[in-house]
């Protein structure tokens, strides 16, 4: 198993996925996944209405392992689906108990997700999870990035990896990936043979701020005479004003933050994160991000 960090403002940035092995142990595994398939076997979990194959139960608030807040009640908001009332009542321990590990490990001290929450969800034999891009959750008319750790109790015989920006991230049976769904494009390839995937999912609330004062640097790999270059045919190409403003910005300083850009230049610190986003899957800019967990692997999508 591996251990938890003392950090507990630790975060990911936007633009990254965070592999961690062995957050479940064998025992846990073989409860959560005796209790799953019976759950299928007995027609209690939901079918997705978009990925005919997925099954969840509801979504579950972690204070008291009831329904989620949003999901209470039966539709209000401008959420995109909520499970039918029926299902299971509660979640068995283990879900939870690897609940707890998931934030000690990653060092979280966040708010839960008050419309998907928690939940469990099985994918049969050829089904996939279709690539989409989740809504910001309104949070005081805020639109605020979530924060989703998805654990794989059950690795299909082949697929059902996750794909995260277009790259394929390979995680292993009793690990953990987590991401930014409200930020990437992401989806999974579709499930071979005859093991369904089982995934439990765990849902955060994100203050952006921290992020935005991550440093940003050029990476060494791309010397001065290229940027200027690329600064050149960006401004000679169709790009719009505001958005070369931003560029400009980001290529002219070797070290600067989301933050300290925005506010030079007046502009909402997400606008400059969508331009800093691209420039980081280019490799033009690096983000120095400490592993949390020694075991742990990361990526840039």
């Amino acid at each position: 198993m591996v251990e938890a960090t003392a950090d507990r403002g630790a975060v990911l940035g936007l633009d990254e996925v965070l592999v961690v092995p062995d957050v479940v142990t064998a025992a846990e595994q073989q409860r959560l996944r005796e209790w799953a398939l019976a759950q299928c076997a007995a027609g209690t979990l939901h079918q997705n209405p978009v990925d005919p194959t997925s099954r969840s139960t509801p979504f579950f608030a972690a204070a008291d392992r009831g329904r989620s807040e949003l999901t209470r009640g039966a539709g209000d908001g401008d959420v995109i689906w909520i499970p039918e009332a029926t299902g299971p009542d509660q979640l068995p321990e283990e879900f939870w108990s690897v609940r707890s590990r998931v934030i000690d490990v990653l060092g979280l001290d966040l708010p839960d997700d008050p419309y998907k929450g928690s939940f469990l969800t099985c994918v049969g034999p050829g089904g996939d999870v279709h690539p989409h891009i989740d809504g910001r959750l309104p949070i005081d008319a805020e639109p605020m990035p979530l924060l989703r750790c998805n654990v794989l109790v059950q690795r299909p015989d082949a697929g059902g990896m996750p794909v995260i920006g277009g790259r394929l991230i390979d995680v292993p049976e009793r690990g953990m990936w987590a991401l930014h769904p409200t930020e990437v494009l992401h989806g999974a390839t579709p499930v071979l043979g005859e093991r369904e995937r089982i995934t439990l999912s765990f849902g955060f609330v994100v203050d952006p701020e921290p992020i935005w004062r991550r440093p940003l640097r050029h990476s060494p790999d791309v010397e001065a005479p290229v940027l200027d270059g690329l600064r050149s045919t960006l401004r000679a190409g169709a790009v719009a004003e505001d958005r070369m403003l931003i560029l400009d910005s980001l290529l002219s300083r070797p070290r600067c933050t989301v933050g300290t850009v925005a506010a030079d230049i007046g502009r909402a610190p997400r606008d400059v994160w969508q331009e800093a986003h691209q420039l980081l899957r280019m490799g033009v800019l690096r983000s120095d991000a400490p592993e949390r967990v020694a075991s742990a692997h990361r990526y840039t999508v």
